[in-house]
């Protein structure tokens, strides 16, 4: 899988939800996220495309740690 997308209507982002999943090059993010969790993406490492909606509030720490 080198894309993922969350359904449309998800607020939150979980802890860790895709967490070392290394392959993934494009995250499609909800429009109505508002909050993406501690190391929601870490080790993500081919991650080359995110776009953060702007109703985002908070980002918890290490959501994007290489």
């Amino acid at each position: 899988m080198t894309e993922f997308k969350f359904p449309p209507k998800v607020k939150n982002i979980s802890v860790s939800v895709l967490a070392y999943c290394s392959n993934i090059k494009k995250i499609v993010m909800p429009t109505e996220a508002v909050n993406i969790y501690c190391y929601a993406f870490q080790k993500c490492r081919s991650l080359e495309e995110i776009t953060l909606p702007d109703g985002v509030e908070s980002v918890g720490i290490y959501a994007f740690k290489n």
